[in-house]
């Protein structure tokens, strides 16, 4: 078991599926990994499957599950409070907030999470009292970007703590598992509006636009991002050259709208994601008029506000199921998760009426398992 699991991913290989999870503890935080043997609802209640969600006809599913998930092994040498967690072929990469750091955790055959190769810790300070005394990653995404037909990866990782989001160029080998290496960026890290507080992030399907969702001021920032071009190359984007061509180019992040996804003042903006079609966004907020901001994505990557959506308390984390028509919203002080149909043509929600109801619970993540859809 993973004490106060706040974050979730999985991985499948060799017909095995494997969970990981990130325990937010302070001095007993934790990585583990397990192996799942337990089957969804649609593979239990075949018959009773409307729109992907179980129900008893009264709108409530008790949470439950059937099969077994099982502990492969934990670790302890991470950061304090990890509360972001990312799978990156073959590697787990955890923010740890309190630790201001990120760790980069190497995976074997079997699923196991094998020592950490790296650690990044930061330094760094902001305005807002006890929210910014220190440096707190909060998330590290991996951007993956085309570029004359080579693809190439980064990392990015907010700092709530201090205003900064940092970027790393990430190389991988083909001697090992365990073999990554990742260099800064140039520039190597963007700076936001003081007093921000950068959360979470989404990326458009190509790379090319990043939204960032700033927990303590309310706005959402969107980016351009693009490949600087190196001066001893020309008109050429660095690293292409003949000669270095497997080199990964730098990227810029070019600021080009900034809008209030809260208007409160609470300091508690939540989640962010992008529909499956490319066409909306969602944003959460929380403390006060919780609730899912909804934007349509215009030319350029701009936003559109098109809704508001109310939701139960504190909706920390939310999915969009790949299908794309429905909406799971995990609401950590009401014990429970919402179900919310998405209209294929607008973007706006509306609710089910159908939850999935905890009796001590308090959701956090959810994490659509895509193997069995």
């Amino acid at each position: 078991m993973a004490i106060n699991a706040s974050y979730l991913a999985h991985s499948s290989a060799g017909g095995n599926t494997y969970l990981y999870a990130i325990s937010e503890s302070w001095e007993n935080s934790a990585i583990s990994a397990f192996v799942d043997n337990s089957t969804t609802l649609r593979d239990r209640c075949p018959d009773e499957w409307e729109g992907g969600i179980n129900t008893d006809g009264r709108g409530v599913n008790r949470a439950g599950s059937g099969g077994t998930i099982d502990l492969i092994n934990s670790r302890s040498d991470i950061g304090k409070d990890p509360c972001y967690l990312t799978w990156y072929d073959g590697f787990l990469i955890t923010a740890n907030y309190s630790g201001g750091s990120f760790t980069i955790f190497p995976t074997d055959r079997t699923g196991a999470i094998r020592p950490p190769v790296i650690t990044k810790t930061f330094i760094g300070s902001g305005p807002v009292g006890k929210r910014q005394l220190s440096s707190h990653i909060h998330t590290v995404r991996v951007l993956r970007r085309q570029s004359n037909e080579q693809l190439f990866d980064y990392l990015v990782a907010t700092d709530l703590g201090s205003d900064k989001f940092y970027l790393y160029k990430v190389t991988r080998h083909s001697c090992g598992t365990d073999s990554i290496t990742i260099v800064p960026n140039s520039p190597s890290s963007i700076s936001v509006k003081s007093g921000s507080g950068p959360r979470h992030i989404d990326f458009n399907a190509d790379g090319t636009i990043m939204y960032l969702l700033n927990e303590l001021s309310g706005y959402l920032n969107i980016y351009k991002i693009e490949n600087v071009i190196n001066p001893r190359s020309g008109n050429r984007e660095a690293g292409l050259g003949k000669k270095n061509y497997h080199e990964v180019p730098d990227v810029n992040f070019k600021l080009i709208q900034s809008v209030a996804n809260d208007t409160t003042g609470a300091q508690a903006c939540g989640d962010i994601h992008i529909s499956p079609d490319g066409h909306s966004l969602y944003a959460s907020n929380r403390r006060q008029n919780d609730g899912i901001q909804v934007y349509k994505i215009e030319k350029e990557g701009k936003l559109v506000k098109t809704q508001y959506f109310k939701t139960a308390k504190h909706p920390r984390n939310f999915i969009i199921l790949p299908s794309g028509e429905t909406m799971l919203v995990a609401s950590k002080e009401e014990r429970l998760i919402q179900i919310v149909k998405i209209n294929a043509g607008t973007g706006k929600l509306s609710d089910t009426g159908h939850i999935i109801k905890f009796e001590t619970e308090e959701p956090v993540c959810i994490i659509p398992r895509k193997y069995h859809y």
